[in-house]
């Protein structure tokens, strides 16, 4: 996120606020959610940025999915 200029979302240039939010991360054809990940998320459109170390953390968590304790099913 510190690569965004004076905190401004890149989509809708709403103003970007770190929050601890529920993640919704696609990878490899499937989404995960993970809860209390730190991100910048925009006030006006939603859109999360992530650091890097995140970031990389929730590609460990989804490529590890498997071993997920906890599942939430969403009906259609």
């Amino acid at each position: 996120m510190s690569n965004i200029k004076s905190e401004q979302c890149e989509f809708c240039e709403g103003v970007v606020r770190h929050q601890v939010i529920r993640a919704r991360f696609a990878y490899r054809g499937s989404v995960i959610y993970v809860d209390g990940v730190p991100a910048h998320v925009c006030s006006r459109c939603g859109e999360p940025y992530y650091d890097v170390s995140v970031y990389k953390r929730l590609e460990e968590i989804a490529r590890n999915r498997r071993h997920i304790r906890k599942s939430v099913s969403f009906p259609l």
